[in-house]
Parts: C-alpha cells; structure tokens; sequence
C-alpha cells in the first residue's frame, strides 16, 4: 500500500478521475429533481433511463476504437475538453423554463459525454500498465475502490445539499467545471506520462485504410479478444458468472419494496430506515472488503471467490422467500465484502493477463456483457412483479442462484489454468 500511496502519478490521476465522478454524481441527483418539475415525469425519466443504459452496448466497439487510437495522451485531453463544451451546452438549456424537449436534448449530450468517457477510460488503460507495476494492480484497484466507496457517501450528501441553494444551470456549469479540473490535472500530468510511453511504448493495433478494412478490422478485433478469454479458463467462467450474477441481483430491490408491502415483519423500523440499512451496510461490506479483506485473502484464488459469491444468491433467496429481513442483510453485507475482495482480483487479472493491445476491446466487450446480463435481469423482473406475488418471484430467484452456482462448482472442478492473486 505504501508504494501505491507514493505514487505521485497515480494518486494525481486517480484524483483527476474522483473530481469529474463527483460532477456526476451532482448532475444526475440535479437531473432526477428537475424531471419532478415536469408534468410528463415518467417519460422524462424513462429517456434519462435509456441514455444511461444504451452506453452499455457500446463498450466493445469504442473500446475496438480506443485500443486502435494511436496518439493516446492528448486524445485523452480531447474527450475532457469534448465533455466540458456539452455540459457548458447542458448550462445554456436550463437556462430556460424548464420543459420535456430540454431533458431530450439533454440525454443526448448525456449519452455522449458517457461516450466520450468510456473512450476516455479504454485509452488510459494500457497508459496505466505503465503507471503501476504488476505487483501492484490488485493493492491499486482494490485502493481506489475504498476511496471511491466511502467518497460516494459524501458525493451524495453533499450533491443533496448543493441541489438545495444551487440552480440547475449552475450545477451543469459547475459539472462542466469538474472536468476541466480533471482536464487541467491531465494536462500537467502529460509530459510525465508521455515520458513513460516513449521509455515503453504501446503496443498498436494494425490500422486498416478502407471502409471495408474497417470492418475487416474490427470482425478481427473481436475474435482476438474472445480468443484471449478462451485462453483464460477462470477469466471465461468469471464473466459468464458476473452477467448471471448481475442479473440475479436486479431482483433485490423490487423483492425488498413487495416484501415491506406484504409483510409487516420485514420492516425494521419503518420503511425508510430498512431501505437505508441495506445501503449502509453495503458500503460499509464494499470498503471492509476493498481494505481489510483484500490483506487477508490475498492468497485466495479467483475460481474461489467465485465459487463463494454465487452460494449468496442462495441464501439471499432463501431470506427472501421466508420473508426473513435480518438474514437478507446479513447476506448482503457478506456479498459487498466477497465483491470488495473479488473486483480488485478480477481487475489485476484482466490487466495483467490480456494482451494490452486488446484491453480497451476485451475490457469493454466484459463490461458490455456483464451489464447485458442487468438489462435482461431488469425486464424480467419488471414482468414478474406486475404477475406473481413477492414469494412466488423470491422461489423462482432462488431456483435460478442454485443453478448458477451449480453451473459455477462444475465449471471450476477442472480448470486447464487457474491463477492465483498474490
């Protein structure tokens, strides 16, 4: 931890990263109070809804994007400078009376920026492997999830408390100001960076001329990268595992709203404390597990941990179905901490096992896949609770978990390659 915290490059980055996280977060608690001022809020909210999730099916191609860009440092300056003009733009619109055609166009511009900062984030990803060394990405990544953890805490309270005196033009002028910061560290943190490139340079994927090259190109850049997962046995089986997972656990709040409706006994409290609960003791498992966890089972294989975090599903089922509140939070806590110790793990794998030219491609092709798995998770479950009862969901949820974690124990009875993190 001591190198990590040293690292005067990292720490600058990863502060340039928490600033324009914290715009974020700002804008979308502003966006969600400004949709109440319409008179058509569901609509509003259902386009903000697919602005944030149509991102999600992009990462493989901008990542394809990312990896095949060749001047990397000053492309990442151009998509802050790109992410502060459309929230300048976000500004000039709420500017006027507030109305639906103004969230329309400000899901776009939304929809863009994420763009910009899924490109970003795919072009900084071999930069990094430069920035920290092997040894050191499973401490770095689980660091910066503590950090992230308990920063979002205060990037929530201080958003509630900020929207309450602050118009909505000034919030996006001020989220706009977020990522020039970031843009400025960047800036500053460039010739450093860029004598680390010139000392180890990237590996570049073959650039294509023609239309058709192109997508010669990126067909081939998509079998490359499946082919290195495929070559990485418990890399294949963690991302199929993450998307059922995902999916799974979309289940967990419309399960926790139907049991506080049918159920007196699942309420502790009352309804508000209950719901706070389960996000406190998430964080609070997310950071233990980041921290303290990560130390103590450092030695632990991935294969593992997987195998453990899909026995949660089974229990958190388990509690759902005997309407039991206190073993769902305990089960829950257990989760945030198994996933605080398996994330930093993952993220080390994927780093140092992937050939760096394909990480922007297979890192986003993963996020794409495992956050598929949400969106299929999402609807499945929108359909049930308009049709079954909280018990009959909860049965057919913990039917599912002891099949994946069925599928799970057999798939890891006989890797041709396991890798330990330590």
């Amino acid at each position: 931890m001591k190198k990590i915290v040293n690292n005067k490059l990292f720490l600058s980055s990863f502060v340039a990263d928490l600033i324009s996280n914290f715009g974020d977060v700002l804008y979308y608690l502003a966006l969600m109070n400004y949709v109440l001022l319409l008179p058509d809020t569901k609509f509003a909210l259902a386009m903000i809804t697919a602005s944030e999730t149509l991102p999600i099916l992009t990462g493989l191609f901008i990542g394809i994007w990312a990896d095949r860009t060749k001047n990397k440092l000053d492309t990442i300056l151009a998509t802050l400078v790109v992410r502060v003009g459309l929230y300048v733009v976000v500004g000039l619109l709420m500017g006027f009376a507030p109305a639906l055609w103004i969230v329309a166009v400000v899901c776009v511009l939304n929809f863009l920026s994420d763009l910009a900062g899924q490109y970003e984030n795919g072009l900084y990803m071999p930069v990094s492997l430069r920035v920290v060394a092997a040894e050191d990405r499973e401490t770095a990544t689980a660091f910066k999830v503590t950090v992230k953890s308990l920063l979002q805490i205060a990037f929530q309270a201080s958003g509630a408390i900020l929207i309450g005196f602050m118009s909505y033009q000034n919030l996006a002028f001020f989220n706009a100001g977020t990522f020039l910061a970031s843009l400025a560290i960047m800036a500053t943190l460039r010739p450093a960076l860029a004598k680390l490139l010139k000392e180890n340079p990237i590996q570049q994927v073959e650039q294509t001329e023609t239309g058709t090259g192109i997508v010669k190109g990126i067909r081939q850049s998509i079998k490359e990268s499946y082919q290195a997962i495929q070559n990485i046995p418990v890399l294949k089986a963690s991302i199929v595992t993450i998307a059922s997972l995902n999916a799974i656990f979309t289940a967990l709040s419309p399960l926790v709203i139907l049991n506080m409706k049918e159920f007196s006994g699942f309420v502790i409290v009352n309804t508000g404390t209950t719901i706070a609960l389960i996000s406190i003791l998430f964080s609070v498992g997310s950071i233990l597990g980041s921290s303290v966890g990560i130390a103590l089972f450092k030695n632990v294989s991935l294969l593992n941990l997987l195998k453990f975090s899909t026995l949660m599903p089974v229990l958190l089922f388990s509690g759902f179905f005997l309407h039991n509140i206190y073993v769902v939070l305990a089960v829950l806590f257990v989760t945030a901490v198994t996933l605080g110790i398996f994330n930093p793990k993952m993220n080390a794998l994927v780093l140092n096992e992937l050939p760096e030219d394909k990480l922007a491609t297979v890192g986003g092709g993963i996020d794409s896949f495992c956050q598929i798995g949400m969106v299929a998770g999402q609807a499945l479950v929108a359909l049930m609770v308009t049709l079954l009862s909280a018990t009959s969901i909860s049965l057919i949820f913990l039917l599912l978990s002891v099949g994946l974690l069925g599928y799970t124990v057999i798939t890891g009875h006989k890797p041709k390659k396991e890798f330990v993190q330590g």
